[in-house]
């Protein structure tokens, strides 16, 4: 009853003690919207099933993020762990699909996030790089710059394409 209350209130409810259950959602979403993305769909709505697929990736992103929120806020640094690499996974889905319906400005939003799980701040350094003649975006990205963090060593090539 619960679950349903939160539901109907657009809120996530996060079971913090067992987290199986958002695993397992999360594998299924993976199912559903690959699923949906290798439909192909009629010429009148040609991206109709790839925006679903977007659709219940995005939801699954929220849920991923609203655990993760709960994790940080309890400092279980296992949990928060878990919740990135599986919303890094689904980043790069979403950037993927952004690609494919030809929106390229989300797909490197999405691709940008992502890599910013498995190599923190590489996305600002090749911009540095890339702009580093500019003084607006050299100004506004030393304000962003953290400290160098090591990559993720998860294997994240598993869970970087769609077939």
């Amino acid at each position: 009853e619960f679950m349903n209350q939160a539901q109907n209130q657009g809120l996530y409810a996060v079971n913090q003690d067992d987290p199986s259950g958002v695993y397992d959602e999360y594998l299924d979403t993976i199912k559903k919207a690959e699923d949906l993305y290798n439909i192909i769909n009629p010429i009148e709505t040609p991206y109709k099933s790839k925006y679903e697929a977007r659709t219940i990736l995005d939801n699954m992103v929220n849920k991923l993020d609203a655990t993760k929120t709960i994790a940080s806020l309890e400092k279980n640094r296992e949990l928060m762990d878990q919740m990135n690499w599986r919303m890094a996974a689904l980043r790069v889905k979403l950037g993927s699909i952004s690609w494919d319906v030809e929106e390229p400005h989300n797909a490197q939003i999405e691709l940008e996030l992502a890599l910013d799980y498995y190599y923190p701040n590489l996305a600002n350094k090749i911009n540095t790089i890339l702009y580093e003649n500019d003084d607006e975006f050299s100004k506004k990205n030393d304000d962003n710059n953290e400290e160098e963090e090591e990559p993720a060593d998860y294997n994240w090539a598993l869970y970087s394409s769609w077939k």
